[in-house]
């Protein structure tokens, strides 16, 4: 996990996305590694300090970004391509066990991190089902 958050961070320098910038390329990229922090458990306020925001714009980043991954927003694919294909070469995926998350979940953030990871096939015992 500390490799993940170093290396998102010496991302935010290199695009240098802990300014104040209003280009959709750069918001789309924020909003990118915003998601991706939060997807593992990253709280609200560290990512907020690594971007120089507060902890209610990273939830609305993170929401615009959803919605606008819903729709298949073509301008938001191609303004991640690179930052996207750079995490990902450097990190492989990271699998997690359904059976713990579900026994562990409590709170409403816990059952919305399932529902993610189980759209993001993230779950080792459910990468090997396949489903015709």
């Amino acid at each position: 996990m500390e490799n993940l958050i170093n290396k998102i961070q010496d991302l935010i320098t290199e695009h240098r996305l802990d300014r104040k910038d209003r280009r959709r390329t750069t918001h789309h990229k924020k909003m990118y590694l915003m998601s991706y922090l939060r997807r593992y458990d990253v709280k609200l306020k560290y990512i907020a300090k690594m971007f120089n925001t507060d902890h209610s714009s990273v939830i609305n980043s993170i929401n615009k970004y959803k919605e606008l991954k819903s729709f298949n927003d073509e301008l938001l694919s191609n303004d991640i391509k690179d930052i996207e294909s750079e995490i990902e070469n450097t990190f492989k995926k990271v699998e997690f066990s359904i059976v713990y998350d579900i026994k562990n979940a409590v709170s409403r953030h816990d059952w919305e991190q399932v529902r993610t990871r189980l759209e993001e096939s993230m779950y080792v015992e459910l990468n090997h089902i396949q489903i015709d």
